[in-house]
């Protein structure tokens, strides 16, 4: 087993406190964060199909079909319709039920004495030959058929170029509408591989090329918006999101996405009114159902919070964000063990998830019952959050600050501390002044209960 891991079986018998600092609740990679969809969804074209579980950029999973003047090559026509089968009356026939009346009479007064059979017309089918493309008609074909296999952005780039070139030899009517969705899907396929290989600017060029060729591409509007809000532009993002529900008003994740934007701007009401919606639309979407979970949990509605926590849970358990937020809530809630074990099962699904360390580590330091504190431990997950990278690397040292302090270790906690200082915000430099004061007397820090968590951070990923 990692030793990160083993760090925190043995306080798993004795549990662990709760956060108070502001930094401690969904910060990080356990934060309000942007989903993104990867959802293998058929172009609108073929099918419109709603979205996914994943939480990655759309994808879709074939290109635009091709017109019907594209598809067939040559035409079979039906020319005559007549009857396939003899139709046999017998002089003896009837009609039954109540309504036999006059027209049983009058069908049998044309009815010969032998039985009539007419015989079948010979059923003619006439095959057209088929009829030759021209340069753009191939050039679409060849297009339409390599995106079925593309995969690189290459690959895309490769049926880009196809598309723009036949509309630059004059495709018209469906063929240059058929060769401007095919360019704008390829684009959003390229997009969703530059944005998964960190490539931001390239993602979002993209993107936005795809709504040039076609405004009404849903998908790439969405991940414009998903990239919009990662760079911090809220009111373009905010947009964004707003017209792909006004387009598709099923798509559980754009919901889920304007969501985090209301928790952005403070707004917890219209947020928790989107995160239920998309809780509606898709009951298996996680990312809902943890959004919802952290309105609860901010607005002190503990009981809701654990239920939508532990249903995310069962969702995504393989997902370390979630085990943390409600380790968060549990810690909160004074339930000190099921909290603690909540972070140990964080690390197991992800040794290197930075912000279980953290938030153990601050708790196993701060804790005000001595019973729930471990110095080494706390000294070492502290270290371990700082390895790792943990998003706010001023609240990780600060964090180191306060597991040395419990360990008697005063001079390096001011050490640690005035680290922090130069890095964090001036918001947070008045709270550490007050605790390098509190460490010079040779005091250690100690949280406090929380009545209700009052605010979250957002990071975009």
């Amino acid at each position: 087993m990692n030793k990160s891991v083993l760090v925190y079986y043995f306080p798993l018998l004795i549990g662990i406190g709760f956060l108070v600092d502001i930094w401690s609740v969904c910060a990080g990679e356990g934060s309000f964060r942007f989903v993104e969809d990867a959802s293998l969804a058929e172009s609108p074209l073929v099918a419109d199909s709603q979205d996914g579980d994943s939480f990655v950029f759309v994808e879709e999973a074939s290109a635009p079909a091709l017109a019907d003047s594209q598809q067939s090559r040559g035409e079979i026509k039906l020319v005559s319709d007549e009857l396939s089968h003899p139709l046999v009356v017998r002089k003896d026939a009837r009609l039954n039920g109540s309504h036999a009346g006059r027209a049983q009479e009058a069908m049998q007064s044309s009815i010969a004495a032998r039985p009539v059979v007419r015989q079948s017309a010979t059923v003619r089918l006439k095959v057209s030959e088929p009829k030759p493309l021209d340069a753009v008609g191939q050039m679409l074909v060849d297009a339409h058929f390599q995106s079925q296999t593309a995969a690189t952005t290459t690959d895309f780039s490769e049926v880009i170029d196809l598309g723009v070139e036949a509309i630059r030899l004059g495709a018209k009517g469906e063929n240059k509408q058929f060769a401007n969705r095919l360019i704008s899907w390829s684009l959003n396929r390229r997009g969703q591989l530059y944005a998964d290989e960190g490539k931001a600017e390239l993602a979002d060029a993209d993107f936005q090329e795809a709504l040039h060729f076609d405004p009404k591409n849903w998908r790439a509007m969405h991940n414009r918006g998903v990239s919009y809000a990662e760079a911090g532009l809220f009111a373009e993002a905010f947009d964004d999101f707003n017209l792909v529900i006004e387009i598709n008003p099923l798509f559980a994740k754009a919901y889920t996405n304007r969501a985090t934007l209301f928790v952005q701007a403070g707004d917890l009401k219209s947020a928790e009114q989107d995160y239920k919606q998309a809780c509606r639309l898709d009951n298996k979407l996680s990312s809902a159902r943890l959004g919802l979970a952290r309105v609860c949990h901010i607005g002190g509605r503990w009981e809701e919070a654990y239920a939508h926590f532990t249903a995310a849970a069962k969702l995504d358990p393989e997902n370390p964000g979630i085990l943390c937020s409600r380790g968060d809530l549990l810690a909160d809630m004074g339930r000190y063990a099921e909290a603690l074990s909540d972070y140990a099962e964080a690390i197991e699904v992800k040794p290197s998830f930075a912000h279980a360390y953290r938030n153990g580590a601050w708790l196993l330091a701060t804790c005000p019952d001595e019973k729930y504190r471990d110095p080494e431990n706390a000294v070492l997950g502290a270290r371990q959050a700082l390895e790792f990278e943990y998003g706010e690397r001023h609240v990780a040292l600060d964090t180191l600050a306060a597991a040395l302090a419990n360990a008697g270790e005063f001079e390096e906690a001011i050490k640690t501390l005035e680290e922090a200082i130069e890095l964090a915000p001036s918001v947070m430099r008045g709270d550490y002044l007050a605790r390098i004061k509190l460490y010079e007397s040779r005091h250690p820090y100690r949280s406090h209960p929380v009545a209700v968590v009052s605010h979250a951070l957002y990071e975009g990923d």
